[in-house]
């Protein structure tokens, strides 16, 4: 059996923009994460919080992490957050992860813009 776990639109208002002008009014950012386990986690048969991955202190985690941060690019910004997220997946866990900027100032108008993080030949 399989364990899954998606979180849907966590999100962050971030300093984010190529210019000064555009990180001075902090842009919603959207999260994406599905985690794909080896393992079902104990919290399916203890129904333990404290057994499993806890998406809750995982957002807390990346708050923390860019916190007082300013960035230019979603790139530079999810390349931050997988960072920190590797440090924390148990062994063995794939992931994806999908960082999306809502209304960027563009020319032409757009909706969002994302980029996609996971590992390497996974998620195709």
């Amino acid at each position: 059996m399989q364990y899954e776990l998606h979180i849907n639109d966590l999100e962050f208002r971030i300093p984010l923009g190529i210019t000064m002008e555009e990180r001075k009014i902090p842009r919603v950012v959207l999260i994406q994460l599905q985690l794909i386990f080896m393992d079902l986690p104990s919290a399916c048969f203890d129904d333990s919080i404290d057994s499993l991955f806890c998406y809750d202190k995982l957002g807390q985690f990346w708050q923390q992490t860019i916190i007082n941060k300013h960035f230019q690019t979603i790139e530079y910004l999810g390349k931050v957050l997988w960072d920190s997220l590797i440090t924390i997946m148990p062994q063995g866990t794939k992931a994806k992860l999908v960082i999306i900027k809502h209304q960027p100032p563009t020319q032409v108008p757009m909706k969002s813009v994302s980029a996609i993080f996971s590992q390497k030949g996974e998620f195709l």
